[in-house]
Protein backbone atom coordinates (compact mmCIF):
# COMPACT_ATOMS: atom_id res chain seq x y z
CA UNK A 1 0.00 0.00 0.00
CA UNK A 2 1.17 3.54 -0.82
CA UNK A 3 0.73 6.09 1.97
CA UNK A 4 -0.91 9.26 0.66
CA UNK A 5 -1.21 11.15 3.92
CA UNK A 6 -1.10 10.77 7.69
CA UNK A 7 -2.41 13.34 10.15
CA UNK A 8 -3.13 13.63 13.86
CA UNK A 9 -6.28 15.20 15.27
CA UNK A 10 -8.00 16.25 18.47
CA UNK A 11 -11.77 16.21 18.85
CA UNK A 12 -13.42 18.46 21.45
CA UNK A 13 -16.94 17.78 20.26
CA UNK A 14 -18.03 16.26 23.58
CA UNK A 15 -18.05 18.74 26.45
CA UNK A 16 -15.16 18.29 28.86
CA UNK A 17 -13.44 15.68 26.67
CA UNK A 18 -10.52 15.64 24.25
CA UNK A 19 -10.08 12.57 22.05
CA UNK A 20 -6.85 12.17 20.10
CA UNK A 21 -6.62 10.02 16.99
CA UNK A 22 -4.72 9.64 13.74
CA UNK A 23 -5.92 9.06 10.18
CA UNK A 24 -3.85 7.41 7.44
CA UNK A 25 -4.95 7.29 3.80
CA UNK A 26 -3.44 4.64 1.52
CA UNK A 27 -3.89 3.44 -2.04
CA UNK A 28 -3.07 -0.05 -3.24
CA UNK A 29 -1.08 1.19 -6.25
CA UNK A 30 0.43 4.40 -7.66
CA UNK A 31 -2.14 6.80 -9.08
CA UNK A 32 -1.06 7.58 -12.63
CA UNK A 33 -2.31 7.28 -16.17
CA UNK A 34 -0.89 3.79 -16.68
CA UNK A 35 -3.31 1.99 -14.37
CA UNK A 36 -6.62 3.08 -15.88
CA UNK A 37 -7.59 -0.53 -16.53
CA UNK A 38 -7.22 -1.57 -12.89
CA UNK A 39 -9.42 -1.14 -9.84
CA UNK A 40 -8.02 1.40 -7.40
CA UNK A 41 -8.56 0.88 -3.68
CA UNK A 42 -8.32 3.68 -1.13
CA UNK A 43 -7.87 2.65 2.49
CA UNK A 44 -8.46 4.81 5.56
CA UNK A 45 -7.01 3.60 8.85
CA UNK A 46 -8.13 5.28 12.07
CA UNK A 47 -6.06 4.76 15.21
CA UNK A 48 -7.74 5.86 18.43
CA UNK A 49 -5.43 7.53 20.96
CA UNK A 50 -5.73 8.89 24.50
CA UNK A 51 -8.98 10.34 25.81
CA UNK A 52 -8.66 13.28 28.19
CA UNK A 53 -11.77 13.60 30.34
CA UNK A 54 -11.47 16.50 32.77
CA UNK A 55 -8.28 15.84 34.75
CA UNK A 56 -8.27 12.15 33.87
CA UNK A 57 -6.32 10.70 30.95
CA UNK A 58 -7.54 7.35 29.65
CA UNK A 59 -4.98 5.56 27.51
CA UNK A 60 -6.83 3.51 24.94
CA UNK A 61 -5.77 0.00 23.99
CA UNK A 62 -4.59 -0.53 20.41
CA UNK A 63 -7.95 0.04 18.72
CA UNK A 64 -8.37 0.83 15.05
CA UNK A 65 -11.02 1.13 12.35
CA UNK A 66 -10.42 0.55 8.65
CA UNK A 67 -12.54 1.75 5.72
CA UNK A 68 -12.12 0.79 2.06
CA UNK A 69 -13.27 2.73 -1.02
CA UNK A 70 -12.92 0.79 -4.29
CA UNK A 71 -12.99 2.58 -7.63
CA UNK A 72 -13.88 0.34 -10.57
CA UNK A 73 -12.16 1.84 -13.62
CA UNK A 74 -14.01 -0.47 -16.03
CA UNK A 75 -17.53 0.51 -14.91
CA UNK A 76 -16.49 4.00 -13.78
CA UNK A 77 -18.02 3.62 -10.35
CA UNK A 78 -16.88 3.65 -6.73
CA UNK A 79 -18.23 1.85 -3.70
CA UNK A 80 -17.38 1.35 -0.07
CA UNK A 81 -16.28 -2.22 0.47
CA UNK A 82 -18.16 -2.46 3.79
CA UNK A 83 -20.47 -0.38 5.94
CA UNK A 84 -18.87 2.76 7.30
CA UNK A 85 -18.61 2.31 11.05
CA UNK A 86 -16.82 3.94 13.96
CA UNK A 87 -16.11 1.77 17.00
CA UNK A 88 -18.86 2.22 19.59
CA UNK A 89 -16.96 4.20 22.29
CA UNK A 90 -15.66 6.68 19.70
CA UNK A 91 -18.90 7.74 18.06
CA UNK A 92 -20.18 11.33 18.15
CA UNK A 93 -16.66 12.81 18.12
CA UNK A 94 -16.88 13.77 14.43
CA UNK A 95 -14.36 11.14 13.34
CA UNK A 96 -16.68 9.59 10.75
CA UNK A 97 -17.37 12.98 9.16
CA UNK A 98 -13.65 13.72 8.89
CA UNK A 99 -12.63 10.34 7.46
CA UNK A 100 -15.40 10.01 4.87
CA UNK A 101 -14.55 13.50 3.60
CA UNK A 102 -10.89 12.53 3.31
CA UNK A 103 -11.65 9.35 1.37
CA UNK A 104 -14.10 11.09 -0.95
CA UNK A 105 -11.62 13.92 -1.54
CA UNK A 106 -9.22 11.36 -3.02
CA UNK A 107 -11.97 9.95 -5.23
CA UNK A 108 -12.98 13.43 -6.42
CA UNK A 109 -9.35 14.24 -7.19
CA UNK A 110 -8.72 11.16 -9.32
CA UNK A 111 -12.17 9.96 -10.50
CA UNK A 112 -14.50 13.01 -10.51
CA UNK A 113 -16.94 11.60 -13.11
CA UNK A 114 -17.43 8.25 -11.42
CA UNK A 115 -20.70 7.20 -9.81
CA UNK A 116 -20.66 6.17 -6.15
CA UNK A 117 -22.95 3.71 -4.41
CA UNK A 118 -22.77 2.75 -0.74
CA UNK A 119 -24.77 0.61 1.63
CA UNK A 120 -26.27 2.15 4.77
CA UNK A 121 -25.19 0.62 8.06
CA UNK A 122 -27.73 -1.83 9.46
CA UNK A 123 -26.39 -1.18 12.95
CA UNK A 124 -27.39 2.49 12.74
CA UNK A 125 -30.92 1.41 11.84
CA UNK A 126 -31.29 0.00 15.35
CA UNK A 127 -31.06 3.43 16.98
CA UNK A 128 -33.07 6.50 15.93
CA UNK A 129 -30.35 8.99 16.92
CA UNK A 130 -27.65 7.06 15.06
CA UNK A 131 -29.85 6.77 11.97
CA UNK A 132 -30.65 10.49 12.00
CA UNK A 133 -26.99 11.47 12.45
CA UNK A 134 -25.88 9.09 9.68
CA UNK A 135 -28.49 10.31 7.18
CA UNK A 136 -27.70 13.94 7.94
CA UNK A 137 -24.03 13.31 7.20
CA UNK A 138 -24.75 11.75 3.79
CA UNK A 139 -27.34 14.38 2.89
CA UNK A 140 -24.92 17.20 3.76
CA UNK A 141 -22.36 15.59 1.46
CA UNK A 142 -24.92 15.58 -1.35
CA UNK A 143 -25.87 11.88 -1.52
CA UNK A 144 -29.32 10.61 -2.40
CA UNK A 145 -30.58 8.44 0.47
CA UNK A 146 -32.52 5.26 -0.36
CA UNK A 147 -34.02 2.59 1.86
CA UNK A 148 -30.69 0.78 2.29
CA UNK A 149 -28.24 2.74 0.12
CA UNK A 150 -26.76 6.17 -0.55
CA UNK A 151 -25.58 7.23 -4.00
CA UNK A 152 -24.58 10.04 -6.36
CA UNK A 153 -24.12 10.02 -10.14
CA UNK A 154 -20.90 12.06 -10.23
CA UNK A 155 -18.52 12.20 -7.28
CA UNK A 156 -17.42 15.72 -8.26
CA UNK A 157 -20.90 16.98 -7.30
CA UNK A 158 -20.35 16.09 -3.64
CA UNK A 159 -19.90 18.87 -1.08
CA UNK A 160 -16.52 17.83 0.33
CA UNK A 161 -15.14 19.54 3.45
CA UNK A 162 -11.49 19.81 4.39
CA UNK A 163 -10.44 19.03 7.96
CA UNK A 164 -10.29 22.73 8.88
CA UNK A 165 -14.01 23.10 8.09
CA UNK A 166 -15.23 20.36 10.43
CA UNK A 167 -16.42 21.71 13.76
CA UNK A 168 -14.57 20.75 16.97
CA UNK A 169 -11.80 18.83 15.16
CA UNK A 170 -8.31 20.29 14.85
CA UNK A 171 -5.13 18.94 13.34
CA UNK A 172 -2.38 18.74 15.96
CA UNK A 173 1.35 18.15 16.21
CA UNK A 174 1.84 14.73 17.85
CA UNK A 175 4.98 15.91 19.69
CA UNK A 176 3.08 18.81 21.26
CA UNK A 177 0.23 16.49 22.17
CA UNK A 178 2.65 14.06 23.79
CA UNK A 179 4.23 16.90 25.79
CA UNK A 180 0.85 18.27 26.90
CA UNK A 181 -0.38 14.83 27.96
CA UNK A 182 2.82 14.18 29.91
CA UNK A 183 2.42 17.52 31.67
CA UNK A 184 -1.22 16.77 32.44
CA UNK A 185 -0.23 13.34 33.68
CA UNK A 186 2.45 14.90 35.93
CA UNK A 187 -0.12 17.34 37.33
CA UNK A 188 -2.49 14.46 37.96
CA UNK A 189 0.28 12.45 39.63
CA UNK A 190 1.13 15.39 41.88
CA UNK A 191 -2.53 15.78 42.82
CA UNK A 192 -2.71 12.09 43.68
CA UNK A 193 0.45 12.37 45.78
CA UNK A 194 -1.01 15.38 47.61
CA UNK A 195 -4.17 13.41 48.35
CA UNK A 196 -2.10 10.45 49.53
CA UNK A 197 -0.20 12.75 51.88
CA UNK A 198 -3.47 14.12 53.24
CA UNK A 199 -4.69 10.57 53.80
CA UNK A 200 -1.46 9.68 55.60
CA UNK A 201 -1.79 12.79 57.80
CA UNK A 202 -5.37 11.86 58.60
CA UNK A 203 -4.36 8.30 59.45
CA UNK A 204 -1.64 9.66 61.78
CA UNK A 205 -4.16 11.87 63.55
CA UNK A 206 -6.53 8.94 63.95
CA UNK A 207 -3.75 6.74 65.37
CA UNK A 208 -2.71 9.48 67.80
CA UNK A 209 -6.32 9.94 68.90
CA UNK A 210 -6.71 6.19 69.30
CA UNK A 211 -3.51 5.92 71.34
CA UNK A 212 -4.58 8.82 73.52
CA UNK A 213 -8.00 7.27 74.14
CA UNK A 214 -6.47 3.84 74.68
CA UNK A 215 -4.24 5.38 77.37
CA UNK A 216 -7.24 7.05 78.99
CA UNK A 217 -9.16 3.82 78.94
CA UNK A 218 -6.19 1.95 80.43
CA UNK A 219 -5.96 4.50 83.28
CA UNK A 220 -9.68 4.25 83.85
CA UNK A 221 -9.44 0.48 84.11
CA UNK A 222 -6.54 0.76 86.60
CA UNK A 223 -8.41 3.25 88.80
CA UNK A 224 -11.58 1.16 88.64
CA UNK A 225 -9.68 -1.99 89.57
CA UNK A 226 -7.96 -0.21 92.44
CA UNK A 227 -11.29 1.10 93.75
CA UNK A 228 -12.76 -2.40 93.51
CA UNK A 229 -9.84 -3.86 95.49
CA UNK A 230 -10.24 -1.17 98.18
CA UNK A 231 -13.96 -1.92 98.30
CA UNK A 232 -13.29 -5.62 98.80
CA UNK A 233 -10.74 -4.83 101.49
CA UNK A 234 -13.24 -2.76 103.51
CA UNK A 235 -15.87 -5.44 103.01
CA UNK A 236 -13.45 -7.97 104.44
CA UNK A 237 -12.70 -5.77 107.46
CA UNK A 238 -16.42 -5.20 108.04
CA UNK A 239 -17.14 -8.91 108.03
CA UNK A 240 -14.14 -9.59 110.29
CA UNK A 241 -15.35 -7.07 112.90
CA UNK A 242 -18.85 -8.48 112.88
Amino acid sequence: MCLLEKSYYRSTRKKGEELYFSVEIYTDQPLDATNTDKNITFKAKITYGPLKRGNTIIYQPDQKSTWWLVCDTLNKSCSFQSSILINGPYRSYGIGTLVINKLLAQAVKHFPKYRLLGRLSAIDEEDENNRTRRNRLYENLGFDIGATTFSIDHIEDLSIKDSNSINDINEVDPLNVFHDLLRSNDDLTNNIKDKERHIEDLQTIIEQYREKNDKKFYNFVKVSLLCFIIFLFFCFLWHANN
